[in-house]
């Protein structure tokens, strides 16, 4: 039926933002850059963290 499904991970939706095209046209190649080496970042940094760990590191961050 032509459905794929949605990234599971961080890091595998990151993959897929970054290849996108239309986002690429869209966001232009600086946006599409920078938040790829933000979230790249995010992955290294709560590499093996718990999802409580991750919660309470990043609940009043933003």
């Amino acid at each position: 039926r032509g459905i794929t499904a949605l990234p599971s991970s961080l890091e595998e939706a990151v993959a897929v933002f970054e290849h996108d095209p239309v986002l690429r046209e869209a966001f232009g190649e600086a946006l599409v850059d920078t938040v790829s080496v933000v979230r790249r970042g995010e992955i290294e940094l709560f590499d093996g963290a718990d999802p409580e760990t991750i919660c309470t590191a990043t609940r009043w961050r933003h």
